[in-house]
């Protein structure tokens, strides 16, 4: 089994900064990710990640808000099946889609 999962992955390099900026009450974040190839390329495997994200917060005396969204673009491979002595394909797929995330608290 450990010899299928080396010859199929390699190593990966994955990749993630963010930071925020603090203004009295009002808080601005962004931040992205890059997630890379994971496959050995033996039939033209290839997969990838990217991510990006923005949000904005508020906190004052025991509230908060944040809103925050991300964007999230994929590349990937799917092999239905693999056959062991024929010639096979796998679906390349692209894709992409997004996330908003609402918080909301108090302090008691």
């Amino acid at each position: 089994m450990n010899k299928a999962i080396d010859r199929a992955y390699k190593g990966a390099v994955n990749f993630r900064a963010g930071g925020e900026l603090k203004f009295t009450t009002i808080m601005v974040r962004l931040g992205g990710a890059y997630y890379s190839n994971p496959y050995q390329n033996i039939n033209g495997e290839k997969g990838s990640r990217l991510q990006l994200s923005g949000g904005l917060g508020y906190r004052n005396k025991g509230f908060f808000v944040d809103v925050a969204y991300t964007y999230t673009m994929t590349k990937d491979v799917n092999f239905p099946y693999r056959l062991q002595y024929s010639a096979y394909s796998g679906a390349n797929i692209k894709g992409s889609g997004s996330n908003v995330l609402l918080t909301v608290g108090f302090k008691i």
